[in-house]
């Protein structure tokens, strides 16, 4: 009877103690959630403020110029670009000898060879005497094509219904534009012995100069 009873009362004492575990587990489960959430929670803001602060890092720091950090060499900022580069030696002896070629010559002009203005200068006559040979012919032409023309002009108009004769209106026509041509190309043959008339001359004067020259030295 005493074992029975035991066992009665141990049930009896476990059935009572159930729902206080119950209880005692639902009342520490919400609690242990929002510390699982609020470390979570802080664990993520820890992050995105580390990241923020690596994005601020990374960025550029903008250059405030003062006379301490401020540079003297006129190649050190350039607005636009790259720093132009110092001259190279080359560069530097090319644009010498560039000043001194358009400026003042200091070394005396080397003399032409004699024999060859003797040369250019037999060669330049012989070219201006046939230029005027081909401008005395175009002359001769162009008078030719004058003189006939007149006549035309004077038997077309010469008649009492000239501008019926439509014929000789064109052959008039066509010699006027013949005039025309001759007298440009006996134009152009003009300044061409123009030309070569300088060139004579200028010759002629280097021959005169190389040869007292000489002479001076002999």
């Amino acid at each position: 009877m005493g074992y029975g009873k035991n066992i009665a009362q141990i049930a009896i004492f476990g059935l009572l103690s159930c729902p206080l575990l119950m209880a005692r587990q639902q009342s520490s489960q919400p609690g242990q959630t929002s510390q699982s959430t609020q470390s979570g929670q802080s664990t993520t803001d820890a992050t995105h403020k580390t990241a923020d602060q690596q994005k601020e890092a990374a960025k550029p720091k903008p250059v405030v110029w003062t006379n301490d950090n401020l540079p003297t060499d006129p190649n050190g900022v350039s607005v636009v670009g790259q720093p132009a580069p110092p001259p190279t030696p080359a560069t530097a002896n090319a644009d010498s000898s560039a000043m001194t070629a358009g400026g003042a010559t200091t070394d005396k002009a080397t003399p032409e060879d004699p024999k060859k203005i003797a040369a250019d200068l037999a060669k330049a006559k012989a070219d201006l005497d046939d230029a005027k040979k081909q401008l005395a012919v175009m002359q001769i032409d162009l008078a030719i094509l004058q003189r006939q023309y007149k006549l035309d002009s004077d038997s077309y108009y010469g008649q009492t219904n000239f501008t019926l004769n439509t014929q000789g209106k064109a052959n008039l026509d066509s010699e006027k534009a013949a005039i025309d041509s001759k007298a440009s190309d006996v134009h152009a043959q003009e300044q061409k012995v123009s030309a070569l008339q300088n060139v004579v001359q200028t010759l002629t004067d280097k021959q005169n100069a190389a040869n007292s020259e000489a002479n001076s030295q002999s």
